[in-house]
């Protein structure tokens, strides 16, 4: 089922767009189509906006590298998450 999220563009700015929540590790994400790349796919940590993965061509191949990724840097992940949430500067999904 798909739902509103934000990403994060240049600037420090936020997008809306339509995704799909998935679960990494614990974290919270959603995989969306590419704003950049017409049918491609993205996977977005859901409160900081920021991309995991870009311009995959098949959802599933972005899901899949998003838990590689995710799996290996879960320690960062979190430090960044949480000094985001320090600066204010989180998703208007979770304000």
């Amino acid at each position: 089922m798909k739902d509103i999220y934000y990403i994060q563009v240049k600037g420090n700015k936020f997008i809306e767009v339509e995704g799909t929540k998935v679960l990494i590790s614990g974290f919270e994400c959603f995989v969306h189509e590419s704003l950049a790349h017409d049918k491609h796919w993205n996977v977005t940590e859901a409160i900081t906006g920021m991309a995991v993965t870009q311009n995959y061509r098949y959802e599933k191949d972005a899901i899949e590298r998003a838990e590689q990724l995710i799996k290996a840097n879960q320690g960062w992940l979190k430090n960044m998450i949480e000094e985001k949430k320090e600066q204010r500067f989180v998703s208007p999904k979770y304000t």
